[in-house]
């Protein structure tokens, strides 16, 4: 798929999704950012393309969805590292091409792990030396592509003499400025030298530093070697920290070696490891750093405390006297304890009285019952709400009795009117009366005067 000079700015994840592509080129975009899940569905694509697209952030684990890549192009997009851009997601690519960044070197386990390679393009960068086992161990490499790079003709470029494709050749020596302007291919042998990595005295390595939690440190350890050394940091805890780190933010490393970590944590305190390497020398430096005033952790602990209010009742009940005497009772009162727990004690007192002159003796049995209950607050009855209800209720059969009486009326001015239009006379008010009067007593009225005429 060509999607070239297209203005693109971004793409959504996974907009590709089992589309079986075989070849992606997005080169020449306006593209920022390529996320993980943008390339996810293309487990076919075999070539791919972002070349010129100035500043284009690549995730560690965008690549991880193309598993069959063979070609990438990544030239154009002002890369100063290629340590986390998830190449080792691709260990069956055969061609890279980096041209145009701005990379100062070629992270080794990176190149080591495209065991596959057989084309590698790194020319328009910054690079000023390449370490013998960067390549070497590529066997298939066939194709390499190194011009416009100001290389460092020191010892560590002779086996560049012999690289593939007269790569030698367009080497051009930036320094020293004996060689300057000559090919790795013109220079002599003897005149590439190296210098192993050093410390310039103890005086300008300070190993020891003391500052307070959250604050900045920079070290100040200075390196000589030519060429110059490769300087990694490693924390107490093991992490290793280098240039162009990207893994641990908020620590930086410059090109000279120096550290700088923003704000000092716990995991900073304690000994670090300084580790300094060239082609001839490898050397570690112990350093102590110790964070002061790091806050303690606390822990904050909420005790919630009940408390219920008990009565206690005493019950005593005498027992039957069998003796006559005089006794002397004494009486012991104890305050039952409280507890929060729904509990009935019992306790039973018994005292012995001591006979009289008469020789009588007298047993008396206190039992003293302690009951602990919890009070309870009662609860308060509902207001009743049938006052309410029969009110509505007298409400509703009063409109009821009224609506029903006023249609009544109605009826009956009707009746009259329309009687009227007849030629009626309207009905007196004793027609009305038998008119509505029950048939039932109507016949028996006329029995009776019946049974009265049939007597007389």
């Amino acid at each position: 798929m060509q999607m070239s000079h297209s203005q693109i700015n971004f793409i959504e994840d996974g907009a590709f999704s089992n589309t079986k592509l075989k070849s992606l080129d997005l080169s020449n975009n306006l593209l920022s950012e390529i996320s993980e899940a943008t390339f996810s569905g293309l487990s076919d694509l075999s070539s791919l393309d972002l070349s010129n697209n100035p500043g284009l952030s690549i995730h560690p684990n965008a690549f991880r969805h193309i598993p069959k890549l063979k070609a990438l192009y990544l030239g154009d997009l002002n890369l100063i590292s290629i340590a986390n851009i998830g190449l080792n997601h691709v260990n069956n690519l055969e061609k890279l091409d980096l041209h145009g960044n701005n990379l100062k070197r070629i992270d080794t386990r990176v190149i080591l792990s495209l065991s596959s390679i057989s084309s590698l393009d790194i020319s328009g960068n910054k690079i000023t030396s390449m370490p013998n086992e960067t390549l070497s161990k590529l066997g298939k490499l066939q194709n390499i592509q190194v011009d416009n790079n100001p290389w460092d003709c020191s010892c560590e470029i002779k086996w560049m003499k012999n690289l593939p494709n007269n790569a030698g050749q367009r080497i051009i020596c930036k320094t020293p400025k004996t060689v300057e302007h000559l090919t790795a291919v013109e220079v002599d042998t003897s005149s590439l030298k190296c210098i192993e990595a050093k410390v310039t005295g103890s005086q300008n390595c300070k190993i020891s530093y003391t500052q307070d939690y959250h604050t900045t440190l920079n070290t100040s350890c200075v390196f000589q070697g030519h060429p110059y050394p490769e300087v990694t940091w490693i924390r107490p805890d093991g992490a290793k920290i280098e240039y162009f780190n990207y893994q641990y933010p908020g620590y930086s490393v410059s090109e000279t070696g120096m550290i700088t970590i923003n704000q000092l944590d716990r995991v900073d305190n304690g000994k670090w490891k300084m580790v300094a390497r060239n082609i001839l020398r490898e050397f570690s430096v112990p350093v102590t750093v110790t964070v002061t005033n790091i806050p303690k952790s606390t822990t904050t602990t909420t005790t919630t405390t009940t408390t219920t209010t008990t009565t206690t009742t005493t019950t005593t009940t005498p027992a039957p006297t069998t003796t006559t005497t005089n006794p002397t009772t004494t009486t012991t009162t104890k305050k039952a304890p409280t507890t929060t727990k729904k509990t009935t004690t019992t306790r039973a007192t018994f005292t012995t009285v001591a006979p009289t002159t008469e020789k009588k003796a007298t047993v008396s049995h206190s039992h003293t019952l302690s009951l602990l209950t919890t009070i309870k607050p009662k609860p308060q009855p509902r207001e009743s709400k049938t006052d309410d209800s029969m009110s509505s209720i007298y409400y509703l059969v009063a409109v009821g009795g009224g609506a029903a009486f006023l249609t009544s009326m109605i009826c009956l001015v009707i009746h009259c009117i329309c009687a009227r239009k007849r030629g009626k006379r309207p009905p007196t008010p004793q027609q009305l009366f038998n008119a509505i009067r029950t048939p039932r007593r109507h016949r028996k009225i006329h029995d009776v005067r019946a049974a009265i005429t049939d007597v007389d």
